[in-house]
């Protein structure tokens, strides 16, 4: 037993370090930040090396890097120098590392009124366990990424289901912990992913497989494909899942829609091969960056190319409404009656056995700001947005 989880955790190590050479890698060849990081390390180097004596400069630029220059700069009060060169620093995918990036006012307007009045008294109770009521009713249809969703007709929504989660990182753990049990149980993630897509999986002593980028950064579908196929040699690996990120921070390469369908279709065609359900996990976390403002919503794409699922997203509103201290996400699940039944019921009974001991995982005052903003939202579509 301790052999494996010291294997277990070993692995995950070697994938998670792998995992963001390839997010650095990619993120500096799209973008040609190379040269922009040795510039302006060069620069804040140059304007440290004139505020220090000789011997300690010498050894402080022995140790640090890009974001430690910079560091250095502010601790000493010289960030308005014409020399100094700021750097942005997005190693937790935390917006507030810009400083002009400032969290969503009107949704932090709401929390306080709601503190402050006869509200209260409701905010301080238990909710449903799989999140506040009125707010999930909204955010079947409605996705944090894009507030305007709020307008989406909910009847055409009806087959999926969603929780509220402490961020997408939660999410991914309840999405995940109902399909991986034995280290047979396989996790397909692009060859740079987030740590908790690996943590959520090598927690559970399940085995992660890598496919393939573009050279621009976007998930290869055809690499995909290549490792759908192959796993029907591997009786050994029984791939549950498939996760993929639209929109990747920091490497900047956003999925298009069909993309997105593409993926969608090769993971369904596997499904169909193997007789039974492969789900598609997809992490919207940052669709609020996307470049035109339009931010795509894969249950949306799916329903109108009408591919079955089954598939769940994970949503957050940590990254659009910079608000990552409050620990608000979603977890919602797109799979239709009929479609693998009793795959689907299983599944279904699994999370929210799960979920129900823990009698709501984020703080209700948080939930009812949101639905406050999505009610008002709903009435003014000219209401100011984090998006």
């Amino acid at each position: 037993m301790g052999n494996t989880a010291s294997f277990k955790t070993r692995r995950f190590q070697e994938h998670a370090d792998r995992s963001f050479g390839r997010m650095g890698e990619t993120t500096l060849r799209r973008t040609g930040l190379e040269d922009v990081l040795a510039q302006a390390t060069a620069r804040n180097l140059e304007l440290l090396q004139s505020k220090m004596g000789e011997p300690e400069f010498r050894k402080f630029k022995e140790r640090c890097g890009h974001e430690g220059a910079w560091k250095e700069v502010r601790r000493r009060g010289l960030q308005e120098d014409a020399g100094a060169k700021r750097i942005i620093t997005m190693s937790l995918g935390d917006p507030s590392g810009y400083e002009g990036y400032r969290s969503n006012e009107e949704v932090s307007r709401r929390l306080a009124h709601l503190v402050s009045s006869d509200s209260l008294v409701d905010a301080a109770r238990y909710t449903n366990s799989f999140g506040y009521p009125p707010l999930l009713a909204k955010l079947r249809s409605t996705s944090f990424a894009d507030p305007r969703s709020v307008s989406n007709d909910p009847k055409a929504y009806s087959d999926v289901t969603v929780y509220v989660t402490t961020g997408a990182s939660d999410a991914t753990e309840f999405a995940m912990a109902p399909l991986l049990f034995t280290p047979a149980d396989t996790l397909v993630v692009h060859d740079w992913t987030y740590i908790i897509h690996l943590g959520a999986a090598y927690g559970r002593n399940a085995h992660v497989s890598s496919y393939g980028l573009r050279i621009d950064g976007r998930p290869d579908v055809a690499s995909l494909e290549a490792k759908m196929e192959y796993a029907q040699s591997r009786p050994d690996r029984d791939i549950q899942a498939v996760v993929f990120t639209p929109i990747g921070n920091p490497v900047g390469a956003a999925m298009s829609r069909e993309d997105i369908v593409e993926h969608l279709r090769v993971i369904q065609k596997a499904s169909e091969t193997f007789g039974r359900p492969i789900m598609a996990i997809v992490d919207i976390a940052y669709e609020p960056f996307r470049g035109d403002g339009n931010p795509l919503d894969p249950i949306q794409i799916a329903k109108a190319e009408g591919i079955p699922g089954p598939m769940v997203v994970l949503d957050s509103a940590s990254k659009g409404y910079g608000l990552c201290g409050w620990r608000v996400g979603k977890l919602a699940v797109y799979w239709p009656e009929g479609h693998f039944p009793e795959h689907r019921h299983d599944y279904f009974k699994a999370l929210e056995n799960r979920m129900l001991p823990k009698l709501g995982v984020v703080a209700v005052p948080a939930q009812m700001a949101f639905d406050s903003f999505f009610e008002a939202l709903s009435r003014d579509d000219g209401l100011m947005t984090r998006t």
